[in-house]
């Protein structure tokens, strides 16, 4: 009993990081509980992560399009 007690908040960022996961809804976070301890840092660090792959995705597309410019500049090029 102490312990289910005990796992409910491991238990409920579970859930949620599963829901995340499973609907791509990067605007979500998991809760984060008051008491500073390492479920506490957990859910932070978490939802830091969370936080930056948004500048990330758009970094990866302004990287793809450019090596795509350039991919179709070569092949201008090699066909003269």
């Amino acid at each position: 009993m102490v312990g289910e007690v005990a796992m409910r908040p491991v238990d409920r960022m579970t859930r949620t990081a599963q829901a995340i996961g499973g609907s791509a809804d990067l605007s979500r976070r998991l809760p984060e509980p008051p008491q500073h301890d390492e479920l506490g840092r957990l859910a932070r660090t978490f939802n830091e992560m969370l936080g930056q792959i948004p500048g990330i995705s758009k970094m990866k597309a302004r990287i793809d399009k450019k090596q795509a410019e350039e991919a179709a500049e070569e092949e201008v090029e090699r066909r003269g």
